[in-house]
């Protein structure tokens, strides 16, 4: 019996690590330099693959990864994306390196490294560096410089905005342009008729500017500081 015992318990030792073994191996992908599509999956090779060089899809091409040029309507990549890419949406669910041109939107779900331009929006729902176009950006953490009638960051950020709304419900530092200037902390120059942070440093410009704590120069119409020497200010208003 005990001999029994010890062969059922060896058995399933061993199937389980050859179970475990075979769960965390990489998963294989074949290559291609070409792939063409009609809508995924009536598409060649299948979207399990990855391809380097072109994607050429009508409606809506899906790939592993791609490194090189996707044309198409709808192009998705499963992993990452190395290359040019011009669709009328560009969807990505890791990162993308490189240049994004969107007819509508781009969109990731992991990190962009490099250009976004499209006519609605951009989104990239971990950080972006580089450089964005489109009426609404949308990020996590954001590099470099963005130009929206929107532009929306969630993460802290460095660089420059200049929009009609630019807000930052984290951290900004560097410059904001635009006609409303939001900030929950900044550090830098806000440039705009309205221009408000909750905590700030460096130069706000505009007809309103309000902050809850400043250090730097306030230059307006109205100008608040309201744990400052002097709350509330007209033309100039400073705290160090």
């Amino acid at each position: 019996m005990k001999k029994l015992m010890y062969a059922v318990s060896t058995a399933l030792i061993l199937s389980s690590s050859a179970f475990a073994q075979e769960a965390i191996a990489p998963e294989s992908h074949w290559y291609t330099p070409l792939e063409i599509g009609i809508a995924s999956p009536i598409q060649l090779p299948p979207a399990s693959w990855i391809v380097g060089g072109v994607r050429l899809d009508l409606f809506y091409g899906d790939s592993y990864e791609l490194y090189g040029i996707d044309l198409g309507l709808v192009g998705r990549t499963r992993k990452d994306f190395w290359g040019v890419a011009l669709n009328g949406v560009n969807w990505n669910d890791g990162n993308a390196y490189g240049v994004q041109l969107g007819a509508l939107a781009n969109s990731s779900l992991s990190s962009v490294y490099g250009v976004q331009l499209a006519s609605v929006v951009n989104y990239v729902y971990n950080e972006m560096r580089g450089v964005q176009l489109a009426f609404v950006n949308q990020n996590g953490p954001f590099y470099g410089l963005q130009f929206g009638a929107l532009n929306w960051n969630r993460g802290i950020s460095y660089g420059g905005q200049i929009g009609l709304v630019n807000s930052d419900v984290n951290e900004f530092n560097g410059a904001s342009i635009g006609l409303i200037n939001y900030a929950v902390r900044s550090s830098g120059a806000q440039i705009g008729v309205v221009n408000v942070s909750f905590a700030g440093e460096g130069l706000q410009l505009g007809v309103f500017n309000a902050a809850e704590s400043f250090e730097g120069v306030q230059i307006g119409v109205l100008n608040i500081i309201q744990k400052g020497a002097m709350p509330i200010m007209c033309i100039v208003n400073a705290n160090f």
